[in-house]
C-alpha cells in the first residue's frame, strides 16, 4: 500500500533529512521503507 501527502506551508521550509523523516514515519505508522528521496519529495511504503 502507497499513500501520498501533500502538504502545504504558508512560508517555503527546508526538506528534513531522510532519516529523521524515516524515524517520524516508523514512529507512526510502524515499519517503514523509503523508496524515494529527492530535494522537493520524498515517498515512503508501510
Amino acid at each position: 500500500m502507497m499513500f501520498f501527502v501533500h502538504l502545504l506551508f504558508e512560508e517555503k521550509c527546508e526538506m528534513p533529512q531522510q532519516s529523521v523523516m524515516n524515524e517520524i514515519m516508523e514512529k507512526h505508522l510502524g515499519k517503514t521503507e523509503c523508496f524515494s528521496y529527492y530535494k522537493l519529495s520524498a515517498g515512503f511504503i508501510p
